[in-house]
């Protein structure tokens, strides 16, 4: 596996160099998508940054034809510029918006369904009171759901995939590595794909599977149970920083680690309510779960309670993300513990997203496949 992923690595690299050259701004950002959702992002930090620095120099702050006629290069951009840390307004999306009203005006929009869930996507990394990012999600969606009927009618089966699989749930709040033989199957089925990146990725999958495996024998053997995400993150924490020393401590007690550390946990308490509280009313059990406390405050049903506290978790994500990559002032932690931390969101996102993950019988199915598609089958290389 080294040897085969070294090579595939230095052609990897040679796409890169090649792409970075060219004036396609379009490009770039595709490129660095793919190996970002291949999770390969690891391997060519230098030059993702590379890539992105360009398209900061040659297009945001400088009306191009790229930014002026395509949503899908906007809400690309929008996105994975935010990811990596560049400051982006959510004015990038102003050619695609009617001034008096900020909303999103259809005859710019609707003809370009990638570009639709890329906003969609991109809408998810708001912030607080960006109105522009809040209508876009608004837009976005319900533009989707309507025209998913129809793209499966006309055997756009791959593209409704695509659809399907953002508004199930969107890449911001999924955790990465869970998704990459997804995202792997997907970039087969492209008629432009540069094998070196598939091959790659797929080698990549099966060592870090290897490495998983001996993980999960050591935790089998020693591990134990906690069900505090407060500890966790606490422990990531010092794991990250390799300190406990004063330094350390200071990070721990700076106020954005709090806020960070408690939004997140909040996020994992609210999933958790929206996927066990059906089960847990007929178990008989009387926890008081959020859901519960909202029908009895609002005297309203439980899918309505549930509505609810999913407009909750959309608002505590727009904190976590402030403090992500925000106008905080920068944390004294590496980015690390912070990709760490908000991962614990996600993984509840993902236990929760069909019902009670652990206790519920009915997806005990969907879990127990996917962890075996994570941990147990690695994935079939082609012969070199």
């Amino acid at each position: 596996y080294e040897v085969r992923a070294e090579k595939l690595k230095e052609e990897a690299k040679l796409i890169f160099a090649q792409v970075v050259a060219d004036d396609d701004l379009v490009a770039k950002l595709e490129l660095v998508d793919s190996v970002r959702k291949l999770g390969l992002a690891s391997f060519f930090e230098d030059e993702i940054k590379e890539g992105l620095d360009h398209v900061v120099s040659f297009a945001i702050g400088k009306p191009s034809s790229h930014m002026k006629h395509s949503l899908h290069f906007c809400a690309l951009s929008f996105r994975l510029l935010r990811q990596h840390g560049y400051h982006v307004s959510q004015d990038i999306f102003s050619e695609f918006v009617d001034k008096p009203t900020r909303s999103f005006m259809e005859s710019k929009c609707c003809g370009d369904t990638l570009g639709l869930v890329e906003l969609f996507e991109a809408s998810h990394l708001g912030l607080e009171h960006e109105d522009i990012m809040e209508e876009a999600n608004r837009f976005s969606a319900r533009i989707l759901k309507s025209s998913y009927p129809s793209l499966l009618l006309h055997h756009d089966k791959d593209l409704a995939e695509c659809v399907a699989h953002a508004l199930e749930l969107p890449i911001h709040w999924r955790v990465q590595w869970f998704d990459v033989k997804w995202h792997i199957k997907v970039h087969e089925k492209r008629k432009k794909v540069d094998r070196a990146l598939i091959d790659l990725a797929k080698v990549n999958f099966n060592v870090v599977q290897s490495a998983l495996q001996k993980d999960l024998r050591q935790i089998a053997s020693n591990g134990s149970v906690s069900s505090s995400g407060t500890v966790i993150a606490v422990h990531s924490f010092f794991s990250v920083l390799n300190s406990n020393t004063t330094r350390g401590m200071k990070g721990l007690s700076e106020k954005n680690h709090h806020h960070l550390i408690h939004n997140v946990c909040l996020i994992i308490r609210l999933c958790n309510d929206i996927g066990t509280s059906k089960v847990e009313q007929e178990r008989g059990e009387v926890a008081s779960s959020s859901i519960a406390c909202y029908m009895r405050e609002a005297n309203t049903t439980e899918e309505k309670a549930k509505d609810h506290i999913k407009g909750l978790i959309t608002k505590v994500w727009k904190k976590i993300n402030e403090q992500c990559f925000g106008r905080q002032p920068p944390m004294i932690t590496p980015g690390l513990f912070v990709d760490i931390t908000t991962n614990m969101a996600r993984v509840a996102h993902n236990l929760y997203q069909h019902g009670d993950g652990f206790g519920g019988q009915d997806h005990k199915h969907h879990h127990k496949k996917q962890i075996l598609s994570l941990l147990v089958h690695p994935l079939k290389l082609e012969s070199s």
